[in-house]
């Protein structure tokens, strides 16, 4: 969906440890788009800190936010920020239920 959009970017959310986040980034480095990870804090675990490594190894633009309203502010912000700076909206990938 990203690509027919002409999306350069995506924009995910979860927690720190989230595994949407985690797969969004691994398929969006396949795909050659830059993925932005929206997180919230997480407490630390060892799946949270698998993650977040993983995400580093992919490129992924982390944020991490104290709560969900901060993080759904600096959305906006960003998507349109991105859509200023690249004259491109990037596509929101928004979690599902997974495990």
């Amino acid at each position: 969906q990203a690509l027919r959009n002409h999306a350069g970017s995506v924009i995910t959310f979860g927690a720190a440890g989230s595994n949407h986040a985690l797969a969004t980034s691994e398929y969006s480095k396949i795909l050659g788009l830059t993925c932005i990870a929206l997180l919230n804090q997480q407490p630390n675990a060892n799946i949270v800190q698998n993650n977040l490594l993983l995400h580093k190894v992919n490129d992924t633009e982390l944020y991490e936010y104290p709560d969900d309203q901060t993080r759904k502010l600096h959305t906006l912000t960003k998507w349109v920020d991105i859509k200023n700076s690249t004259g491109k909206f990037p596509y929101l990938v928004f979690p599902g239920a997974s495990t």
